[in-house]
């Protein structure tokens, strides 16, 4: 399986006032800005593209899932909402959630530090194998192997400023 590991965009700054939930935090002007442009460079440089996106449910993942739905031009159906992308949640749940995809490439938007995680555990074996920093609107990409266990050999890590370059 492909895994494309993407950061949701810059959101608005944290503000109990404005957001008391956390999770209806949208994206910033600016990061849907950025999200949109890192898209392009997704489309320019990556292939196969993902034929399904698992977003986070908050806001801002879905947000950016929803850019990148339709800047890859797929169809709303290729969107799903993945509980198991929330913030905190075990790794297991998601390699369970991304395993049910067989060997279709897939696009993931989530959250740090939790999609750092799930690369080290996929790269290493196990959660601190690998330091890595996704940063917003950054993208890792895996080939990830099923059997005997899930393991990952990691192709590329994307800042989105490489991205934004790449989809010019």
């Amino acid at each position: 399986m492909r895994l494309y590991v993407f950061r949701h965009g810059p959101a608005g700054e944290r503000d109990a006032k404005r957001w008391p939930d956390d999770s209806l935090r949208p994206l910033s002007r600016a990061g849907r800005s950025r999200a949109a442009a890192a898209v392009r460079g997704i489309r320019a440089a990556c292939k196969p593209l993902p034929a399904v996106i698992l977003t986070s449910p908050l806001l801002r993942a879905h947000q950016t899932a929803l850019l990148a739905q339709s800047g890859l031009r797929l169809p709303p159906r290729a969107l799903k909402n993945c509980e198991a992308l929330q913030p905190g949640r075990p790794v297991q749940a998601l390699l369970d959630a991304l395993a049910e995809h067989g060997e279709q490439p897939v696009m993931i938007v989530g959250h740090e530090p939790d999609l750092s995680r799930l690369v080290a555990h996929l790269a290493c074996g196990q959660p601190g194998g690998v330091a890595l920093e996704l940063k917003k609107a950054g993208l890792c990409v895996l080939d990830v192997q099923w059997q005997p266990q899930p393991q990952a050999t990691l192709l590329a890590l994307l800042r989105p400023a490489v991205l934004r370059a790449l989809g010019r």
